[in-house]
C-alpha cells in the first residue's frame, strides 16, 4: 500500500504493518502445535542439527531452595484439600 495524502492506496503486502489495510492473520496451520512439531523435527533432520539435552536448572541460591521447599509442600498440602473436597482419598 501506498500513503498518497493521508489517503492508503492499494492492498499493501502479506506484512500486516502499518501501511496495509488488510489485517494479518496467522493460519491455523501456523497455529497447529503437531504441525510445528513435526515442522522442526523435519528440519532437524535434514540439516543434521544436534540439540543439546535439557538440563533442569537449579539455583545455587540456598534462600530460593527453602522457598522452592515450601512452596512444593504448600502446592501438596492444597491438592489434598482439594482432593478431600471432591470426595477422593
Amino acid at each position: 500500500a501506498i500513503e498518497k495524502g493521508g489517503q492508503i492506496s492499494g492492498g499493501g503486502g502479506a506484512g500486516g504493518g502499518w501501511d496495509s489495510i488488510f489485517e494479518n492473520d496467522q493460519s491455523g496451520k501456523v497455529l497447529d502445535v503437531e504441525t510445528a512439531l513435526n515442522l522442526f523435527k523435519y528440519s532437524t533432520d535434514i540439516t543434521g542439527a544436534e540439540w543439546p539435552d535439557l538440563k533442569a536448572i537449579t539455583s545455587p541460591c540456598p534462600t530460593l531452595n527453602v522457598i522452592s521447599a515450601v512452596t512444593k509442600g504448600m502446592v501438596q498440602r492444597e491438592e489434598l484439600k482439594r482432593m478431600r473436597e471432591l470426595g477422593r482419598p
